[in-house]
């Protein structure tokens, strides 16, 4: 079943990306017609692993919505079955490209408080980081040595907002955060507590044009090419 499956997504997203989605959305219900329901189970945890793990050469947020879509519609499954589907499903969905960016407001070291809606700056870049992560201090200092973003931020026609979602006030304090980036802090953990933004992973890169999320899940290198073009 793992080698079928892992065959059928290479073939579908490297020869029939355009239809992706209808194929992958064919191919369970397929397996759930002839299958039972811990097939149909079997299916979403891989449709996760190859589709929704960060950095999987496969990965596809819109693909892994049909797949959930397919899974939770399943006559097959119980009610109890379909929870764990049916919430990831719902998280997922949230601050899709092309939709309106959630709002959240942050602090800053100098205990004010904004939050996304009142930032002039056309773009936003959205970090989410956390202090005591290696990848994170990697980011950040890529971020702060490039310069088409050092000079949009300085034009005002970007911001970067990193924020740190999880609670330890006293680590985000003692953080030190490039120039160009501005330093938030979920104080009230409203992120994580309330899942506004679905963070799967850490860092986490958003790319914002007036309140519409462009770019979800990215990469820096996504967001330097989007902004480039964009000029």
């Amino acid at each position: 079943m793992r080698l079928l499956f892992t065959t059928y997504l290479a073939l579908i997203i490297g020869i029939f990306n355009t239809d992706a989605q209808s194929c992958a959305r064919s191919f369970v219900q397929r397996i759930r017609g002839a299958h039972s329901s811990a097939a149909v189970l079997a299916t979403a945890e891989q449709a996760e692993k190859y589709l929704y793990t960060p950095g999987s050469e496969g990965y596809d947020e819109g693909l892994f919505i049909d797949v959930l879509e397919a899974v939770v519609e399943s006559p097959l499954l119980s009610d109890v079955e379909k929870i764990r589907p049916a919430s990831m499903l719902e998280l997922v969905q949230k601050n899709r490209p092309g939709t309106k960016a959630a709002d959240i407001s942050f602090v800053t070291p100098d205990d004010s408080i904004q939050s996304l809606s009142t930032i002039a700056a056309p773009y936003i870049v959205l970090l989410f980081n956390d202090p005591d992560c290696h990848d994170c201090a990697l980011l950040k200092k890529q971020i702060e040595h490039n310069e088409l973003l050092r000079q949009l931020v300085a034009e005002g026609k970007l911001a970067i907002i990193g924020i740190y979602p999880f609670g330890d006030e006293q680590m985000w304090r003692a953080s030190q955060m490039p120039d160009i980036i501005v330093n938030g802090f979920d104080r009230d953990m409203i992120i994580e507590s309330e899942q506004t933004y679905h963070i799967s992973n850490i860092p986490t890169l958003y790319l914002l044009h007036h309140m519409t999320v462009v770019l979800k899940d990215t990469s820096l290198n996504r967001i330097t090419e989007t902004l480039a073009k964009a000029q």
